[in-house]
């Protein structure tokens, strides 16, 4: 038996896009155990329009802000990463800019994804697209 009173101690952190978890596991030698987790939110990206529906060849500007659990800002100010998620048919340059395809068959919807630097936040977002 270790001078903690348990057999077993273990702690856990996964981290994500929205906070964290932190998690511990004790074990007493009479083999109850304990799992206590504690949620911390991270750094929310909030994304200005939070969607579009556009058209064939039509654009729409992304505009993000990185704010802290409180909805205070983040600072420094972080620069942000754009990026269509895979599968998509329009596309989205370093700046948050939006375009669509020239040609458009039918309904579809786009996910793009805004990140952080220098945390590990983002947000997925979502562009409708018509022909």
């Amino acid at each position: 038996m270790s001078d903690n009173g348990y057999i077993q101690l273990n702690a856990t952190e996964q981290q994500d896009g929205a906070g964290k978890n932190q998690t511990v596991l004790a074990i007493d030698p009479l083999g109850v155990k304990v799992n206590y987790t504690l949620y911390s939110p991270g750094v929310r990206i909030v994304i200005s329009p939070p969607s579009a529906n556009l058209g064939p060849g039509g654009a729409m500007q992304f505009a993000a802000t990185a704010q802290n659990a409180d909805g205070s800002a983040v600072t420094p100010v972080p620069t942000f990463t754009w990026a269509v998620v895979p599968g998509a048919i329009g596309t989205i340059d370093g700046n948050g800019l939006y375009r669509a395809p020239s040609s458009i068959a039918s309904n579809a919807a786009d996910s793009c994804k805004c990140s952080a630097t220098g945390t590990q936040a983002y947000t997925v977002f979502t562009v409708s697209l018509h022909p």
